[in-house]
């Protein structure tokens, strides 16, 4: 479904949920621990305060319900605000496991996370290069800022690799 709203689009795509990420044995699995540690962004203090405008609360409200996201809109709109809210929302409030990705390392810097293809050992030159599967596998969430950046490609990469760590046939694996 596509919704329109005064200078953002919100595309909105829901997904079983799929609880592959509870299985016993990756829990406590020492490179998931490793994982999740490196993954653990802080909640950004300043985005508390800020007011979320309508739209922006009807968009939190669509990934607290675990819809798949697109944010879209013209620069100065919000996004990467709206997706700081999301992530301290998922990641504090409902106590997911939130990856909180940018593009680039400005990006990344800028959101508190890291970059994407840190997060998760995305292979940039080295094709034969392994991706961090423990990474996948520790996530229920991710989040990424700029996503315009990433390619088709590497977006069915990401798809196709999130579905083999986590050993479900979901799209992305039941991450959200």
């Amino acid at each position: 479904a596509s919704d329109r709203v005064p200078n953002v689009r919100v595309v909105v795509a829901r997904v079983l949920a799929h609880s592959a990420n509870n299985k016993p044995e990756w829990k406590d699995h020492p490179k998931v621990v490793a994982s999740i540690t490196k993954l653990k962004a802080d909640v950004d203090p300043t985005i508390e305060s800020l007011e979320l405008t309508g739209d922006q609360l009807r968009v939190l409200r669509l990934a607290e319900l675990g819809h798949h996201l697109f944010v879209g809109g013209r620069a100065g709109t919000g996004k990467t605000a709206l997706l700081k809210h999301i992530f301290m929302r998922l990641s504090r409030e409902a106590g997911l496991r939130v990856a909180l990705c940018g593009m680039t390392g400005v990006c990344g810097v800028h959101l508190g996370g890291i970059t994407l293809h840190s997060a998760f050992g995305i292979p940039v030159s080295n094709a034969h290069a392994k991706w961090d599967l423990p990474a996948l596998r520790s996530v229920d969430v991710i989040i990424i800022d700029e996503v315009s950046m990433l390619s088709a490609t590497l977006l069915e990469q990401l798809d196709a690799q999130a579905q083999r760590a986590r050993q479900c046939r979901h799209p992305f694996g039941g991450i959200q």
